[in-house]
C-alpha cells in the first residue's frame, strides 16, 4: 500500500483511493478469481472519483532506517520508534471483517482464526477525521519539519498498535482532508487539509495551521500518482500471474456485497510491483474484498510474520465511494506560512 520512503503516508493516505464505476455490476457473481482482480485493477487505475478510508493495525514491522530518515519528524524531535521491542502477537492467517463499521476511539484489528477480518477501523473523529492526517499529516513534511539522519544497515521496529488513520479524499479536485495518528513513530500525529494546492498542517496542540506548497509533501495523498497508486498497487500484486489468488466465497462487508479474495505476497513480486519495497511488507498474505457492483475494493488486509518484516497486519476500509465532497483550506486567520510576516 507502498514504497520505504513513504510507508505510513501510504498507509494512511494510505492508501488512498476507489474508483467509481457505473453499470459494471452483474446479476449473477462471476466465478472465475483471475476476472474478478482484473476488473478491480481497471476499476481501480481508471475510474476514479472521491472516497472515505480508515486504516488500523496492530503488530510491528521492521523498518529500514531509509524510511525513517525520510520521514518528517517536528524541530527538536528525534524520532526512535519503539526503544526497545516488546513481543507483539503474530497477526492470524485471516480476519472477518464486521459488517458495518464499528465507532471506537481506538481502531483495533484483532487477528481471528474464522477467516475474515475481526478488526474495527475505528472511525476516528468521522470519515472525514480512511485516516486523520492520518498519521499522514505527522509523516507528511511540512516546510517547518526537518529528515532524520542518514539510512544504517539495522532495521527498525515500528509498532502498529494504535494506528488511526480516517479522512476523505477528492481525487478529481486534488484535495484530502485527514486526521490520525501512530503512536509508533514520535510526532506521527495531527490533521492535514490539501487544497489549492496547498497544505495544510496541525498537530496535536498546534493552535494554527502551518501552509506550505503541496508539491513540496513527499507523497501527497489527494494525488493519483500518489497514496492512491500504492493502493493500486496492492491489488496488481493479487492480480501478478506468478502468484494464485483464491476465491475464499462471496460475503457481505460494510453492508454490500463482496467478493473475498486472498493471495499470498511473494517480496520478489511485491519489489517488482512495487518498486522495491516489497521487503518492508516481507512475505504475508494479503485479503481483498472486492464489491459486487463496481470492483470497487472495499477491505484490503495485509498481515505478515516474516522474520525480515516483523509480525504485523494493517486493515483499510474504503467506502462512500463517489459522494460529493468540498474541502476547502482553513480561513487565512488559522494558518500562517513559514517565512512569512504579516
Amino acid at each position: 500500500m507502498f514504497r520505504r520512503t513513504h510507508l505510513f503516508v501510504a498507509l494512511g493516505g494510505l492508501l488512498v483511493a476507489a474508483p467509481l464505476v457505473a453499470g459494471c455490476g452483474s446479476s449473477a457473481p462471476l466465478t472465475d478469481v483471475h476476472q474478478i482482480i482484473a476488473n478491480s485493477v481497471d476499476a481501480m487505475k481508471n475510474h476514479v472519483s472521491t472516497v472515505h478510508f480508515e486504516a488500523s493495525g496492530i503488530g510491528q514491522l521492521l523498518i529500514g532506517d531509509e524510511t525513517l530518515a525520510a520521514t518528517p519528524t517536528p524541530p527538536g524531535q528525534t524520532p526512535s520508534p519503539s526503544p526497545s521491542p516488546s513481543p507483539t502477537p503474530t497477526p492470524s492467517p485471516s480476519p472477518t471483517p464486521s459488517p458495518t463499521p464499528t465507532p471506537s476511539p481506538t481502531p483495533s484489528a484483532s487477528p481471528s482464526s474464522s477467516g475474515s477480518p475481526t478488526a474495527s477501523a475505528g472511525a476516528s473523529p468521522s470519515s472525514s477525521a480512511s485516516a486523520t492526517a492520518s498519521a499522514t499529516a505527522s509523516s507528511t513534511p511540512s516546510a517547518s519539519t526537518a529528515a532524520t539522519p542518514g539510512p544504517t544497515s539495522t532495521p527498525v521496529p515500528v509498532p502498529l498498535a494504535g494506528l488511526n488513520i480516517s479522512g476523505d479524499i477528492d481525487l478529481v479536485n486534488k484535495s484530502a482532508k485527514l486526521q490520525g495518528e501512530l503512536p509508533g513513530l514520535p510526532g506521527a500525529a495531527g490533521e492535514i487539509i490539501i487544497a489549492n494546492d496547498y497544505a495544510y498542517i496541525r498537530r496535536p496542540g498546534d493552535a494554527k495551521y502551518t501552509a506550505a506548497a503541496a508539491g513540496n509533501l513527499a507523497v501527497n495523498p489527494a494525488d493519483p500518482a500518489g497514496a492512491a497508486a500504492d493502493v493500486i498497487g496492492m491489488v496488481e500484486i493479487a492480480a501478478d500471474s506468478r502468484l494464485k489468488p483464491q476465491l475464499i466465497g462471496n460475503e457481505n462487508v460494510m453492508g454490500v456485497d463482496a467478493y473475498h479474495v486472498r493471495v499470498s505476497v511473494d517480496p520478489s513480486v511485491a519489489n517488482a510491483i512495487l518498486q522495491g519495497s516489497g521487503s518492508t511488507l516481507g512475505a504475508g498474505q494479503l485479503d481483498l474484498w472486492i464489491m459486487h457492483d463496481g470492483f470497487h475494493v472495499v477491505v484490503m488486509e495485509f498481515r505478515t510474520s516474516d522474520p525480515k518484516a516483523g509480525a504485523a497486519a494493517f486493515r483499510l476500509v474504503l467506502t462512500n465511494y463517489g459522494e460529493s465532497l468540498n474541502i476547502q483550506a482553513p480561513p487565512i486567520d488559522q494558518f500562517d506560512v513559514p517565512g512569512f510576516s504579516q
